[in-house]
């Protein structure tokens, strides 16, 4: 039997949106790695996929696609950051993992929201949670990785004075709160001691967002297994990225600034309490953008502003109560970042890698940075078939070392081997120095009223679709072009399944698996053997290094025990 199936490809612009279609042909078949269903390329440029296999000496990738925008039940159009969900802390699914969770700009017919997605059973559910009006929209998320878990309780939103209800959104029944999956408390609200037990409670499985040009949800949050949300006003109109310190749930996001508005904001990272509803927001003079938690630091991408007229990567350090807390390292060239927030991109991206290095996406400058935040040098990778990269991310150390990114205008996804990349003939320059300086921020201080609310949500399966295409330009960046015309790829994880990475296609309202041989990097193990050397995964569970090794020591033990001595040598690596 054949089936056609329909989808609007949407691109959004600054001042107009192109729809194109396209139409997809194939016959129904097993889904598996072997099976591929070609893909027919309709509406621009566009790789067809390979029905013969993979050319001799050429290096490809499968990709494995679902098509949300032209599912009924979920309407999702334009995903855009992602966040990996393996252990499936979220609980939103059943069963519960592996998943992804990734923000949607226009879901539910003209809503920001979230979209939870099992890439094994096929299984999708989404959550609209506001309608998106003038320049709104969502691209960033993260997920409280801590590992204890969120307890929300079922009677959580009764009338109380810690928190205003609303109304204003209703929601189906179809998706109740399960406890059994929940354990005990860690992060409780200040009215927790009350005999009811009415208090929220926040921790591992939660997940964030803010909406950019709607400050009436920046930040908000979903808890965990529930159809339960919490929202604030801290005053951002102009939010942007957003992260959650898992050590004490605290969350910070960017404030684009702006100095136009009838209430202008300045530029700043904030920080909301979320059990406390207390706010702190740091100046920045020029303008965050996204940002990364490594257990200690706050690093963000800052754009230029009048008032301080370079690109720069941000730390900051919230923790610090005397000296320097704000330290800065310029850009080898202002101009670098994409310089305003556009709806429909998701660009300035930044990470770090297990060795300490900070990765981030130079959009304006169709290039890749790397900071070495101790020598104090910027190494750029260029290669003139890049364009426009959005989201980053990083796996592996030494050998393994990898950084992925998507390229919203060259509608690829990438592939970089640093090995290769700083070999002769590679695509790395050599490292710049780059000015550093460091300075005492004081924050200020403020409150913020919660709101409770429910918002409509679905849930639906999706079949989906398989393409294999040959990756292009090699030699340490191997970029495989996305099956659709004008995909625009925006998010992407780390490797989180032996030789794959997610992702999502903003402009075709796509959710995608790559796999391919060229992702070297391992996933995260039980306990792999980086976790006493580089704290970056167990920190941002804990936010301390030592802490981190004590875990890594405790694992290993706890897993030689489960496994055997020689099996969990063997397991550790995969």
């Amino acid at each position: 039997m054949t089936t056609f199936s329909f989808c609007l490809i949407r691109r959004s612009a600054v001042f107009s949106i192109v729809a194109l279609a396209c139409l997809l042909l194939w016959t129904r078949q097993p889904v598996d790695a072997q099976s591929i269903r070609p893909l027919l390329v309709i509406g621009g440029p566009g790789p067809v996929c390979l029905t013969g296999g993979c050319p001799a000496g050429s290096t490809c990738a499968t990709y494995k696609t679902w098509d949300t925008g032209s599912n009924v039940n979920v309407m999702g159009f334009n995903p855009q950051s992602i966040q990996d969900d393996v252990s499936g802390m979220t609980n939103q699914l059943s069963p519960a993992a592996p998943t992804m969770v990734t923000s949607m700009e226009n879901t539910c017919n003209g809503s920001s929201g979230l979209l939870y997605w099992n890439p094994t059973t096929n299984a999708f559910r989404t959550f609209c949670v506001a309608r998106n009006s003038g320049d709104a929209f969502q691209f960033s998320v993260d997920l409280n990785r801590s590992r204890k878990s969120s307890t929300e309780s079922d009677d959580s939103h009764k009338s109380d004075d810690s928190y205003k209800s609303d109304d204003s959104y209703k929601s189906d029944d179809s998706h109740k709160s399960d406890d059994s999956h929940r354990s005990y408390t860690w992060y409780k609200s200040d009215d927790s001691d009350k005999s009811d037990d009415s208090s929220h409670r926040f921790g591992g499985g939660d997940v964030w967002a803010t909406i950019h040009s709607n400050a009436d949800f920046a930040p908000y949050m979903n808890f965990r297994g529930s159809g339960n949300f919490m929202r604030w006003n801290v005053g951002a109109d102009t939010a942007t990225g957003i992260l959650v310190n898992p050590a004490n749930g605290k969350v910070y996001f960017g404030n684009f600034g702006d100095a136009t508005s009838a209430n202008p904001e300045p530029p700043e990272i904030i920080e909301l309490d979320p059990t406390t509803n207390s706010v702190r927001k740091w100046p920045t003079g020029n303008r965050p953008y996204q940002l990364f938690f490594d257990g200690t630091f706050v690093w963000a991408t800052a754009v230029a502003s009048a008032t301080l007229p370079f690109d720069q990567i941000l730390r900051l350090d919230p923790s610090a109560t005397w000296g320097s807390n704000l330290t800065r390292w310029n850009l080898p060239f202002t101009g670098s970042f994409q310089q305003t927030v556009v709806k429909g991109t998701n660009p300035n991206s930044i990470t770090k890698d297990l060795g300490g290095k900070i990765w981030f996406a130079e959009t304006a400058a169709s290039k890749v940075g790397r900071l070495d935040p101790t020598a104090n040098t910027i190494t750029e990778y260029i290669k003139g078939s890049i364009l426009g990269p959005q989201n980053i991310s990083s796996s592996g150390m030494g050998a393994t070392l990898q950084a992925f990114f998507t390229e919203g205008t060259g509608n690829g996804v990438s592939v970089l081997t640093n090995s290769v990349a700083t070999s002769p003939g590679g695509s790395a320059g050599m490292p710049v120095p780059v000015t550093r300086t460091s300075s005492s921020v004081k924050p200020s201080i403020s409150t913020a009223t919660p709101v409770a609310f429910t918002p409509p949500s679905s849930a639906t399966t999706i079949t989906p679709a398989m393409c294999q295409v040959e990756g292009i330009d090699p030699k340490g960046i191997v970029r495989f072009p996305v099956p659709f015309a004008n995909g625009e790829p925006a998010g992407i994880t780390r490797v989180v399944m032996p030789q794959s990475v997610f992702g999502t296609l903003h402009g075709s309202s796509h959710v995608f698996q790559l796999s391919s041989s060229a992702i070297a990097a391992p996933p995260p193990s039980a306990c792999r053997e980086e976790d006493g050397e580089a704290d970056q995964e167990d920190a941002k569970h804990y936010g301390d290094k030592d802490h981190a090794e004590m875990h890594h020591k405790e694992c290993e033990e706890s897993e030689k025990e489960k496994t055997g001595e020689d099996d969990y040598k063997d397991h550790r690596h995969y």
